[in-house]
């Protein structure tokens, strides 16, 4: 995993993210069994 500084706040953060508006139906439902296992699966993959 690759870090960076965020701005001059001495935090490092990484440049890949888990993107999870959609897990709160911000773009379209999806069944809760789902949106548990796609954490798990980021969780588990790092």
């Amino acid at each position: 995993m690759e870090y960076r500084e965020l701005g001059k706040t001495g935090m490092k953060i990484s440049n890949l993210s888990f993107g999870a508006s959609s897990l709160g139906g911000v773009f379209h439902h999806i069944l809760e069994s789902e949106g548990i296992e796609s954490v798990f699966t980021a969780i588990e993959n790092g």
